[in-house]
């Protein structure tokens, strides 16, 4: 296992932040700490100045120089509510499979493999044992379109993974019968979305809960993401607040992220005293700003297979507030509050519930509640992902070579 060299395909430009992309860098991170030498092959941006490059990723994920290979460009499509940065040039497919087949690798792990990109040239042609795990809750033309092709790409993968029971139901929609749980070697093996536990335990929050009352949302801006749903509950809840005599207490909400809709809520929002937009931050600054506030939430209106910020959330120690929908509701249970999506008075009703349980430590914001949700958390933690992962690879190239 200490001399396996891995390499990670993700569809998805790294430039622009995502879960597929977090999860990737994460993983290719706590691979390289228990000694597989894992290299990531990912698209570039679309030739924007701005756009991080391989160094700059490897600097901010504190990868060895060397991990990241871009090639490539992406482009933006539409995708599942959201705009997705993916290579559609078949040339730059074959290049990223010629690069993979003559990289020396044991293994290849492919993420999203129905999503377009190299993946499907890897598939029929990178002659080395192959992962593929999905990540995607809900279907999409691709899925549709591609099926065939899909189908037979797959039955030359050694091992499916899925990263929850809404992605593995996606899949499963995808390719048939023969892929349903059960004790077969094709049925898809369910894990998880990791979470760096660690960093929440390091970090410095640069500041005590307590003197406001702080309410976040970190995420990107669009439709999906139900961030304007927030925001207009969040202007009921100011209201609610200050007619039920709690001025005094300051009430915020702490804006972060970009997207498509950032311009049009600004417009409408902006002027609220109460919000603050903060942008695209960096991982440490989400990561003390997710432990200086006392709520987290979540107002997706739907398409997430599993809810990775939610569990950051836990593990920050800040209470979770989140829409009642199958991905979210899985990840949350019993450690947070679930609303009804798109509904911005049950939002508003769902924060002020959860503003008067942090007030008087009363459940479920009460610190052992706080610190079930944390355990709950570390239950997720990318480490334990890197090592289950890191398990499935030994036995993928053991089966391969006898």
């Amino acid at each position: 296992m200490q001399d396996m060299r891995v390499a990670l395909v993700c569809p998805y430009s790294l430039s622009v932040p995502g879960g597929v992309q977090g999860q990737v860098l994460g993983l290719a991170r706590r691979l390289r700490g228990i000694g597989i030498e894992a290299h990531i092959v990912a698209p570039s941006g679309g030739g924007n100045a701005r756009e991080l490059k391989a160094h700059d990723l490897e600097d901010a994920y504190s990868l060895e120089s060397g991990t990241i290979d871009l090639i490539g460009r992406s482009i933006g499509i539409r995708a599942n509510g959201s705009i997705a940065r993916v290579d559609v040039s078949p040339v730059s497919w074959l290049d990223a499979a010629r690069h993979i087949g003559t990289g020396g690798y044991d293994l290849i792990h492919i993420h999203e493999p129905f999503a377009p990109g190299a993946a499907y040239a890897c598939l029929i042609l990178c002659n080395v044992p192959k992962v593929a795990t999905f990540h995607r809750a809900g279907g999409s033309p691709f899925y549709r379109v591609l099926a065939p092709l899909a189908r037979y790409a797959m039955s030359k993968v050694d091992r499916v993974c899925a990263v929850s029971d809404e992605a593995a139901h996606t899949a499963y929609s995808a390719l048939g019968d023969r892929y349903l749980p059960g004790d077969h070697a094709r049925a898809i093996t369910v894990l998880w979305n990791g979470v760096d536990v660690e960093r929440y335990q390091l970090i410095d929050a640069g500041g005590e809960k307590g003197r406001e009352r702080v309410v976040i949302f970190a995420g990107r801006h669009e439709k999906r993401k139900g961030l304007g749903v927030l925001l207009e509950a969040f202007r009921m809840l100011r209201v609610r607040h200050l007619a039920g005599g709690l001025g005094q207490v300051p009430l915020e909400l702490w804006v972060l992220g970009e997207g498509p809709q950032t311009a049009m809520l600004k417009a409408e929002y902006g002027s609220d005293p109460g919000v603050s937009w903060f942008g695209q931050v960096d991982d440490m600054e989400l990561a003390s700003r997710m432990k200086r506030a006392d709520i987290f939430c979540a107002p997706s209106l739907g398409g997430e297979s599993f809810g990775v910020v939610l569990l950051e959330a836990m593990a920050a120690s800040t209470l979770v507030v989140a829409s009642n929908i199958a991905g979210y509701r899985a990840v949350v249970g019993e450690h947070g509050i679930l609303v009804p999506p798109g509904d911005p008075d049950g939002l508003a009703s769902g924060l002020e519930m959860a503003l008067t349980a942090v007030a008087g430590e009363l459940s479920p914001a009460s610190p052992p509640d706080i610190e079930s949700a944390r355990r709950h958390a570390a239950g997720y933690s990318m480490e334990r992902l890197a090592a289950r992962y890191a398990e499935i690879y030994s036995d993928v190239v053991s089966n391969a070579a006898s």
